[in-house]
């Protein structure tokens, strides 16, 4: 009987051990590192650099949205722009983000993406229209690459 006790504990103590708990979840670290406004101060599109600060992406808790802009604050210039929320896949490689937003006539779309996030620079690579992820961080066909940074405190 007491083998048996013995052998119970450690088989339980190995298996609470080597299971993965909300402490080992990395998506809240990056969902917090995300809050806020980033603001484009270069683009591209389809291959070209586009002018500086024309979007913005504001992120808060699990919504995000999707602003035009001229403004360094990331401010929406005019109230334009598209809203919806996102998930996160930081355990992929690169990092995955699918943004679920209102498209043209209401109709929910889910824009699938990557991202790099490097201190005060967040590279977001979205493919619009019903593209496939993106593997790399380049703008081609309906591929948008965005490079944001936070606007000054």
């Amino acid at each position: 009987m007491r083998t048996m006790l013995v052998v119970g504990l450690a088989v339980g103590f190995c298996a609470t051990s080597s299971s993965a708990g909300p402490q080992d979840d990395p998506v809240p670290a990056e969902v917090k590192n995300l809050q806020g406004p980033w603001v484009e101060p270069r683009a591209w599109a389809k291959g070209q650099q586009g002018r500086g600060g024309y979007y913005s992406w504001v992120f808060e808790e699990e919504r995000v949205g999707f602003y035009h802009t001229t403004t360094i604050d990331g401010e929406a210039a005019a109230r334009s722009g598209h809203g919806g929320t996102y998930k996160l896949d930081p355990t992929a490689k690169p990092k995955a983000i699918d943004v679920v937003m209102k498209g043209r006539g209401g109709k929910e779309q889910t824009l699938l993406g990557i991202y790099e996030l490097n201190g005060d620079t967040l590279k977001l690579c979205i493919a619009w229209e019903g593209g496939q992820r993106p593997a790399t961080f380049e703008s081609s066909g309906t591929t948008r690459l965005y490079v944001l940074k936070k606007p000054p405190e």
